[in-house]
């Protein structure tokens, strides 16, 4: 950014009507410094606070147009400086015009202007020696326009663009803008913009329009994709006990890359069958303009994802006339199958608790399949999940041998070693003490089992393999933990279920 030559200017200007003053030669002797008659004085200027035109702002006033004398004008345009968010910066060719549009518009660079003239005019009488005055000259002129200079240097459009992805990306509160350290920290890199950077009006609205932007890029890119997009869909229940269906989307680009994105998060009310699912796809894919290239649909087992492609397939034969193959177009997730197949193995007490799960689940639409495959095999109700509550509730409904119990451990019980780690890491839990007796002789936290997810299993038995030695002296200095003692069998039995979890593990998310 520009400013006018005069208010970036540090040289002491001269004039040609300077009187040509008579001095005395100069001598060894006479040595007295200059008169401060002898050194000449800016006159403060408006356009301090102006700028010269820049990109395709016009740089002269049209000829075509007079000024007040009634002679054609080209003079220099001066642009505002404090305008800089408007789509239009207020220009004028007059120092009373823009006096005027500073005192109506721009109240703190009134002040500013104001002040200046008042610095200057109590600086008029006092007498100092001729570098002295030099010197207060330039600082006073140093001083003004190193506001002016912080401030054209101030960005405020990056400025919101980083406020806006700061509140998405780290999932911030919007009011996190005006939190004072925030604004604390800005002032540290820039003193100058206490009055510019304020967004507590517009900055709602800045992120609408910023997400309108955002999606119409997303549009263009899946138009122009090359060959078909592919989308996956799942079903998500907030804290709020509000139910979600994501789409996302993936797609090969016109430079060949391998692109995906979120189309839409939107609330799914009353009915989460497939049909409802279906409608709501098409809804959005039509927004999108991309009905006609829809090509695969990933989706996990759940009943409800049988019919979804059905549906789909009947609205656009009946809307747009296309031909899609609900058989051919869906792809099961394998991430989804890889959890239920180690949650049985880990969790099932016998083979009929296993096919009632499995029968369970292939039946379900608006259930977690998930939830009511850990329901059936007699895993413990997890608090605070609306989807564990029900699914338990579905299989006492239908007869499964569920005891809705907070605490207690089925399946895996009957597994010895698995109990005695599972006891172990309890008792660590437990006890801060023995935490921290643990961690001085250990070096690691062993962690703790979770019955609703198999991982916690394999990362518990992972630690603890990988610690074998110093978790046997442990045991030995510590006769308390005599219970918990694992034998070479058992050590053994350990490792062999390590190796055969850690092959879903690289395979599931």
């Amino acid at each position: 950014m520009s400013f006018s030559q005069d208010s970036l200017s540090l040289t002491v200007p001269t004039t040609p009507s300077t009187p040509n003053l008579s001095l005395p030669a100069p001598s060894v002797a006479s040595s007295a410094p200059p008169s401060i008659a002898s050194i000449p004085t800016e006159k403060l200027s408006i356009w301090t606070f102006f700028r010269y035109s820049r990109g395709s702002e016009p740089e002269f006033r049209p000829k075509e147009r007079s000024d007040r004398s009634g002679k054609s004008s080209n003079k220099r345009l001066h642009y505002c400086i404090g305008c800089w968010d408007k789509k239009k910066s207020w220009s004028t060719i007059y120092t009373s015009g823009a006096r005027d549009h500073l005192r109506l518009n721009h109240p703190s660079l009134w002040k500013r202007w104001l002040d200046m003239e008042e610095r200057q005019s109590s600086s008029k009488p006092k007498l100092m020696p001729g570098q002295q005055v030099m010197n207060s000259f330039l600082l006073q002129k140093d001083e003004a326009s190193r506001g002016l200079v912080l401030q054209e240097a101030y960005n405020r459009p990056r400025h919101l663009q980083t406020l806006l992805a700061l509140c998405a990306r780290r999932k911030l509160p919007l009011n996190a803008i005006e939190w004072p350290e925030l604004h604390d920290l800005l002032l540290s890199a820039n003193p100058e913009i206490s009055d510019l950077a304020q967004f507590s009006r517009t900055f709602t609205r800045a992120l609408v329009l910023n997400y309108e932007r955002y999606r119409q890029i997303l549009q263009n890119n899946i138009q122009e994709a090359i060959g078909d997009i592919h989308i996956s869909t799942d079903m998500w229940t907030s804290p709020a006990r509000k139910a979600y269906l994501c789409i996302c989307v993936r797609w090969i680009s016109q430079d060949y890359q391998f692109k995906h994105g979120m189309l839409a998060l939107p609330q799914v009310l009353f009915s989460h069958s497939g049909e409802i699912q279906a409608a709501i796809i098409l809804r959005t894919l039509k927004s999108f303009g991309v009905t006609t290239k829809l090509g695969y649909h990933t989706g996990h087992n759940a009943t409800s994802n049988d019919t979804l492609p059905i549906g789909l397939s009947r609205s656009l034969k009946l809307a747009f006339g296309i031909d899609y193959d609900p058989v051919t177009n869906r792809i099961r997730c394998l991430d989804h199958i890889l959890n239920l197949a180690p949650q049985a193995f880990l969790l099932a007490t016998s083979k009929e608790a296993l096919k009632a799960a499995l029968a369970a689940i292939e039946e379900t639409e608006d259930n977690d399949p998930y939830e009511l495959f850990s329901a059936y095999l007699d895993v413990p109700v997890v608090e605070d999940n609306p989807a564990s509550i029900r699914a338990h509730e579905q299989a006492q409904r239908r007869g499964g041998k569920v005891k809705a119990k907070h605490k207690g451990f089925e399946g895996w019980s009957a597994t010895t070693p698995l109990q005695k780690l599972h006891n172990l890491a309890v008792w660590l839990r437990n006890s801060s003490i023995h935490h921290d007796r643990w961690i001085e002789a250990v070096g690691i936290t062993l962690g703790i089992d979770n019955d609703t997810r198999w991982s916690s299993w394999y990362h518990l038995i992972k630690r603890t393999t990988r610690q074998e030695r110093e978790i046997k002296d442990f045991i030995d200095k510590h006769p308390e933990c005599d219970n918990f003692r694992l034998n070479g069998v058992e050590w053994d039995t350990l490792k062999r279920t390590e190796r055969f979890l850690s092959v879903f593990a690289s395979g599931a998310i």
